[in-house]
């Protein structure tokens, strides 16, 4: 994302840093609303596939990154809701304590955290940006696809039932449709 500052204004860092994170601030209590009323994992399987559809707008056209990043923003708080609520479910599923899953779960975030930056550098200067950018969007389209094949599924909130379920599919997966 920070590759706009070599030719952008003194503006362009500031300007991307709050597109990266007032609209995902601005997005956070939605999101828990979304989750709750719909099914966790489809949720996710379609914030994934958008990620991955800006990622590869922004590689292809990067005068959208700005754009891009705020779209990004929203949806990284939107499937990181969906996550943190199908953890319970997959270690159900798993057959271990909710403990043990928050901590793996915290452990590849972790990691993530630490090797993701070094990795994301070798892979530019291996392969350049723009591909870099399609690499990491082939990996939310991955994680779309796992999430899908999966069966994995958190039904909505009891309390909230007015609405039809979400469908298992992405083509008629509508998290938003009343």
């Amino acid at each position: 994302m920070f590759r706009t500052a070599e030719n952008a204004s003194a503006y362009a860092v500031p300007m991307l840093l709050i597109a990266e994170l007032l609209p995902g601030l601005i997005a956070a209590p939605y999101a828990g609303r979304l989750i709750d009323r719909r099914d966790a994992a489809c949720i996710l399987v379609m914030a994934s596939a958008l990620q991955a559809g800006v990622i590869t707008l922004i590689a292809h056209y990067p005068m959208f990154t700005l754009v891009g990043a705020a779209l990004l923003s929203v949806l990284f708080t939107i499937s990181s809701a969906a996550t943190f609520a199908l953890i319970p479910v997959l270690a159900n599923g798993l057959g271990m304590t909710l403990a043990r899953a928050n901590s793996l779960l915290e452990i590849v975030r972790s990691l993530g955290m630490l090797a993701g930056p070094v990795a994301g550098g070798v892979l530019v200067g291996w392969i350049g940006s723009g591909n870099a950018l399609l690499a990491d969007a082939v990996s939310f389209a991955l994680l779309a696809l796992v999430v899908m094949a999966s069966g994995l599924s958190r039904k909505r909130s009891r309390a909230i039932r007015k609405n039809k379920p979400c469908s298992r599919t992405i083509y008629r997966c509508s998290a938003i449709d009343a």
